[in-house]
């Protein structure tokens, strides 16, 4: 496994969830020797406008949507827990564990174990018999991640658009990235490792900076989440019990029919914070548009609309000003056909630099023997639950250890991108959408 040279300088393209926990695990382990920097690239004017800090963010060890995830997922869960632990998760992004719960209506339900104090008179719950599951608040984690990684060091880059991987001589020979920054200059950021973390803009990035490349395009597209954010309700008279003090809940459709319009019209997700506030999804597309850049994802009003019925549904509370609406909108989680991520160093020859720029002294070259790439997306809706892994074994990679799961399913090559494409043929847009999603 190749190792650090004496001078590494590792660029991640992508300040989400997963370039945020890579630069985080590569920051606490210094090299063996020579120095190192870290850049983040990202093309954003609003971190964490997109994706990673819209989610629903449930943490499970297991669930996943393809067997190949489950050491994968299991790894990362218990990194939530140590990373709450060790830096006041609860109160700094609302860690708690979660008690996942299938709404029934009364007549069907068994005796459940705790419920919702808000919960709707006519509805009940039945726990799942699942794993450990937990919920953070995404936007806060990521947050914080990005905290501890400015204070060991890591450069910040906002916005700022990659523009072209270059050889340059001003610095000392190595590969470097070429990125604009936000008043149109150009800057290089000295390059032995490149980290693409760009969500659904991942194939747009790898296409601009490596155009002549066998693997374009990367598939990976987009499953669009409507979500909306409603402070929780005040509890009703008619349900007595409640989760512990330290559990939160999060509550799934049941296969029963529900005489309730707004219940039955979405596969509803939803998940109350610690913080008191109740998060609503389940109005997907996968074929809503993808924006330029996150901030400009547009909602659509008609989805929106339905998950306010989802949690008058819920609640009860179904006039126009019963429920406070915090915040609401859509964002684009990056999927893959199999559903399986994409986490790998790519070899050399699927790559090549284009040697192409301005306003600086280049040289273009064929050759990338100091230059190693990496990529990684196509997490679905698990991006938040699977960072932490991710990242961990993003860093290992970079630093020639062994990863503590195999990567092996998560590579990228002309034998993953030929099956990626033959499922996607076969899918349509509707079971992409179910298979990214989990076996709850």
């Amino acid at each position: 496994m190749p190792s650090e040279s004496p001078t590494m300088s590792t660029v991640i393209v992508g300040a989400g969830a997963i370039g945020i926990a890579t630069a985080y695990w590569l920051s606490r382990t210094p090299p063996e020797s020579g120095q190192r920097t870290i850049h983040l690239v990202d093309v954003s004017s609003e971190l964490f406008s997109g994706a990673s800090g819209s989610a629903g963010a449930v943490l499970a060890a297991d669930g996943m949507p393809t067997p190949e995830l489950a050491d994968l997922a299991k790894y990362s869960y218990d990194l939530h827990c140590e990373f709450a632990a060790e830096n006041e998760g609860t109160q700094r992004w609302g860690f708690s564990r979660m008690l996942p719960l299938r709404v029934v209506s009364n007549a069907a339900a068994a005796k459940p174990q705790a419920q919702p104090p808000w919960l709707s008179p006519d509805l009940s719950v039945e726990t799942m018999p699942l794993a450990p599951r937990g919920i953070v608040d995404s936007k806060a984690f990521c947050q914080y991640c990005l905290e501890c990684c400015l204070r060991q060091g890591v450069q910040l880059h906002q916005p700022a658009t990659p523009v072209a991987v270059v050889k340059s001589t001003s610095t000392t020979g190595t590969h470097a990235l070429q990125i604009r920054k936000a008043g149109g200059g150009m800057e290089l950021l000295p390059c032995t490792s490149l980290v693409i973390t760009a969500g659904c803009w991942t194939p747009t990035v790898f296409d601009t900076l490596f155009p002549a490349s066998s693997l374009n395009p990367v598939p990976v597209g987009s499953l669009a989440g409507h979500y909306a954010i409603f402070k929780t309700p005040q509890p009703t008279s008619s349900h007595e019990q409640a989760a512990p003090p330290e559990y939160t809940y999060g509550l799934w459709p049941a296969s029963e029919k529900y005489s309730d319009p707004g219940l039955a019209d979405v596969p509803f997700r939803v998940f109350a914070r610690i913080s008191g506030e109740m998060f609503v999804a389940g109005a997907n597309s996968a074929t809503h548009p993808v924006p330029r850049v996150p901030e400009e994802a547009r909602a659509d009003p008609a989805m929106l609309h339905k998950l306010h019925r989802v949690a008058g549904g819920l609640t009860g509370l179904r006039g126009q000003n019963d429920l406070v609406t915090i915040r609401q909108g859509v964002a684009c989680r990056p999927t893959t056909p199999s559903a399986n991520p994409i986490i790998a160093e790519l070899q050399p020859g699927l790559f090549s630099t284009s040697g192409a720029s301005t306003g600086t002294t280049t040289e273009s070259s064929s050759s990338n023997d100091d230059l190693r790439v990496f990529v990684s997306a196509g997490h679905g809706l698990w991006g938040i639950s699977l960072s932490l892994a991710t990242g961990r074994v993003l860093s290992d990679l970079i630093a020639g250890r062994k990863p503590a799961v195999d990567v092996a399913p998560f590579r990228l090559d002309a034998a993953r991108i030929e099956a990626e494409r033959r499922l996607q043929l076969q899918n349509s847009s509707g079971e992409a959408a179910v298979r990214s999603e989990s076996k709850l």
